[in-house]
């Protein structure tokens, strides 16, 4: 028997690392039919069934505002899951919740996963799994899914909740049902069978303006259509509020001395301070990373190539290969990088001992800062500057992306929320942002010059 389970949550909760750890990293990866948008899926088997998981891109909401968030709503209405597992972070439950009421809304059994939970001890956060269950009238799964603890109590539950197959909807006012109860209504003649299930889901997100729901929209009569922007506001306003009491009662953070950095964090990306400490911390970074470029990249591989290499393949290839052409090519007539010219000796040079060992420093430094969450607060700090050039916070990533390689960079612009600002992002990588390759050269030629120089260059590109 087979069990179809569709894996949704934010971005960075650990979601694509459960599904991992489920499937055993035997995934499919295809882009969804008509979009440039990757989604995974996978097989593993439990207790009799065959258990189908389908991995979501990271979504916030299932009323899009992004392709991702489009193509896990369409995922939901035409897959046809038999039961939807929720993932969620333990340090942030609160934002979480608000898409697991709207999942609760598709009338599919839900099964939440809270994840990270080693985390949320650490920072003081005591999570009441029974009672969050209860509250909501789903099971509720506590997991790391790094140190893999919780799946087996995951796979119980995909079974158990598909067996009892429970639906738990969240009531709003007698208004507001009664108005949903009329679109439903309307909406149930024109559902093709196989929708008929999904007709509250689809009837809360007409209201709200889901735009893969255009089509049905446009059946509603007018005089409830006119009604439809004041109930929206109603309904996300009672979610706020059903979200706000469950976190209240099942949530609870005691004081803690180290959780002061909250401050210093939320110091990090006001929109003042956050600008002019990103751009000092950068500052200092770039002066590091000239050091360490100077040394790792630049004085040890010229020592290991004059004192060693080049002596030894010098010798080799002259007692191999005769004074001649391919002498000259391989190894040129003069010692020294720029006398030589030859493939074994200049080339060499360049792409093992001067590229590669830049490029390892350079991807050392900038994982060393999206670990201590430096590249997203950049991307929050500077939300407000790229606005004035058509683009968003998201945009930073993809800008980043493109300083290691242009082409990478343009196709992760695919995240951003709108054509103008993928061309506009793509715009600025290909005229504004030097690759990885070009870089290593500006820092080689220009860093024995002084940093100085390299923001100038920087700045005529810009």
């Amino acid at each position: 028997m087979r069990i179809k389970v569709v894996l949704v949550g934010h971005p960075n909760v650990g979601k694509s690392v459960v599904f991992n750890n489920l499937t055993g990293l035997n995934a499919i990866v295809s882009n969804y039919p008509g979009t440039t948008v990757e989604i995974y899926k996978g097989k593993t088997r439990w207790k009799g069934f065959i258990i189908e998981l389908i991995d979501t891109p990271g979504t916030y909401s299932l009323v899009p505002t992004t392709q991702a968030e489009e193509v896990t709503c369409r995922v939901i209405l035409e897959e046809r899951p038999d039961v939807i597992v929720h993932v969620i972070d333990a340090t942030s439950i609160r934002r979480h919740l608000y898409l697991t009421l709207e999942l609760l809304e598709v009338g599919v059994p839900v099964v939440l996963v809270v994840n990270q939970i080693d985390r949320a001890e650490a920072l003081g956060i005591k999570i009441q799994k029974e009672e969050l269950g209860r509250l909501l009238n789903i099971p509720v799964v506590m997991c790391v899914a790094t140190k893999k603890i919780g799946m087996i109590a995951l796979l119980d539950k995909i079974v158990e909740a598909y067996k009892r197959r429970s639906i738990a909807y969240p009531r709003y006012s007698k208004r507001i049902e009664k108005y949903l109860g009329l679109i439903e209504k309307t909406l149930k003649e024109e559902l093709s069978p196989d929708l008929k299930h999904f007709s509250r889901f689809i009837a809360i997100h007409v209201i709200l303006g889901n735009k893969v729901l255009n089509s049905l929209a446009r059946t509603i009569p007018e005089h409830l259509k006119v009604e439809a922007p004041k109930y929206s506001r109603k309904i996300i306003l009672e979610q706020a509020r059903i979200a706000d009491e469950i976190y209240r009662e099942a949530v609870s953070i005691r004081e803690m001395k180290h959780l002061k950095l909250s401050k210093i964090d939320y110091i990090s990306v006001s929109p003042i301070f956050g600008l002019t400490i990103v751009t000092a911390l950068t500052l200092a970074v770039s002066y590091s990373l000239l050091g360490l470029i100077h040394e790792i990249g630049h004085r040890i591989p010229s020592m290991l190539y004059y004192n060693l290499y080049e002596p030894f393949i010098r010798s080799l290839i002259e007692s191999i290969v005769p004074q001649g052409l391919l002498h000259d090519i391989l190894v040129g007539e003069k010692a020294g990088i720029y006398g030589s010219l030859g493939l074994l000796t200049t080339g060499v040079f360049f792409v093992f001992f001067m590229i590669l060992p830049t490029i390892f420093v350079l991807y050392l430094v900038l994982g060393m800062l999206e670990d201590l969450g430096f590249l997203p607060r950049v991307a929050i700090s500077f939300h407000r500057p790229l606005r004035k050039i058509g683009l968003s916070g998201d945009a930073t990533m993809p800008l980043v992306i493109g300083t290691g390689c242009s082409i990478v960079g343009v196709l992760s612009t695919r995240i951003l929320r709108s054509d103008k600002e993928r061309f506009i992002a793509s715009f600025l990588q290909v005229l504004g942002i030097p690759c990885m390759a070009q870089q290593v050269m500006i820092w080689y030629i220009l860093g024995k010059h002084g940093v100085l120089y390299i923001f100038v260059l920087y700045l005529l590109l810009l």
